[in-house]
């Protein structure tokens, strides 16, 4: 062992170097050591090879899952199940399962399986259940990490958490997966009784997600699970008061950025679901505000077909063209002073 407990098999397996780890194997390396922490070698290749990344995610007060947000930062692939790492993993695993290594083996709560599913390496998670270990207590995440719908139904299926959040933000498996956009793991997760009104830190919901992200499929299915559209986050916003507010970000990877038509089809789906146009964030301000200011006509002209008044004042007496104006929407500003004229017009004609 080095001076923190490592043997050449430990740093073999965690680096990934599965002809390293086989010659070791043959040469009579323990399998079932154990390293200063307690976790023995089959522990480490279902880590990332990453101090930093992996420390965050075996935190002792549990995983924080928004390591996942900068995984450019830690230099590993969005999708870990395609790298040629991760299927070299795989053989690592399959060695030492071979020679006898104990796949219940557990230090800090932490068991292989708990590594390999918080780390989203689906080829190791499916090795691992195949070879009798058990899904008791694993955090299910998301599938944009490479947990497929399938293998997230499994691990349920074996006793995996679906209430499990994370350490940070307290999101759960449904709040990740919500705002990120995949419907089949959503709908795996709701099948397993995944509370659709759980509120993180910031008081969002599963719904406040994919609302503010567009995410259609995904909205349609957690109003489908009954999840209240007029739940308010802790700065008074509703799901369509979130969509109108939420600009693109970068997560994981890559720029999200829904088109007009998502955006507009998304606050139509809200809205025929009953969620309040007329509601007020902490600001004073409405929905048809904030989508005014950032350029969203389809939320707006969705707004103004279920009824709402386009002429309504925010919190410090602005209207909705006053917000395009002042961001430069002008687009917004013409379309919204057409209107405001033909509805002029149209009550002058009244008055006659």
């Amino acid at each position: 062992m080095d001076g923190i407990g490592l043997t050449p098999l430990f740093l073999a397996a965690f680096n990934g170097n599965d002809a390293v780890v086989h010659r070791l194997l043959r040469s009579g390396a323990r399998p079932e050591a154990k390293e200063l922490d307690g976790f023995n070698a089959l522990h480490y290749p279902c880590m990332q090879a990453n101090q930093v990344f992996m420390s965050r995610l075996l935190d002792q007060n549990g995983p924080d899952f928004e390591a996942f947000y900068d995984l450019s930062k830690y230099g590993l692939p969005a999708d870990s199940s395609l790298s040629t790492t991760s299927k070299r993993r795989a053989q690592i695993v399959h060695s030492l399962i071979d020679h006898s290594a104990d796949v219940h083996a557990i230090s800090k709560g932490f068991t292989p399986r708990h590594n390999a599913a918080l780390t989203a390496q689906e080829q190791l998670v499916d090795i691992l259940l195949s070879n009798g270990a058990e899904a008791s207590g694993v955090p299910v995440i998301t599938a944009y990490y490479g947990l497929t719908s399938k293998t997230v139904d499994l691990l349920l299926s074996h006793g995996a958490s679906v209430s499990a959040t994370d350490s940070r933000w307290n999101k759960s498996a449904l709040t990740w997966t919500a705002e990120i956009g995949s419907p089949n793991t959503l709908s795996v997760l709701l099948s397993h009784g995944a509370n659709v009104h759980h509120q993180d830190k910031q008081g969002s919901s599963a719904l406040h997600y994919a609302g503010a992200n567009a995410c259609n499929e995904s909205i349609k299915l957690l109003l489908d699970a009954v999840a209240d559209p007029n739940l308010l986050d802790f700065g008074g916003c509703t799901t369509l008061i979130r969509l109108a507010r939420a600009g693109h970000f970068y997560l994981a990877g890559r720029w999200w950025n829904p088109s007009a038509d998502e955006r507009e089809k998304a606050a139509t789906l809200l809205l025929n679901a009953g969620c309040d146009r007329s509601v007020r964030d902490m600001h004073g301000n409405l929905a048809v505000h904030y989508a005014a200011g950032n350029g969203y006509r389809g939320i707006s002209d969705a707004i103004e077909r279920a009824g709402g008044d386009m002429e309504l004042l925010d919190g410090s007496g602005r209207t909705a063209m006053e917000w395009a104006r002042e961001k430069g929407e002008m687009d917004v500003v013409r379309v919204l002073n057409r209107k405001k004229m033909v509805k002029g017009a149209r009550g002058g004609r009244e008055g006659e």
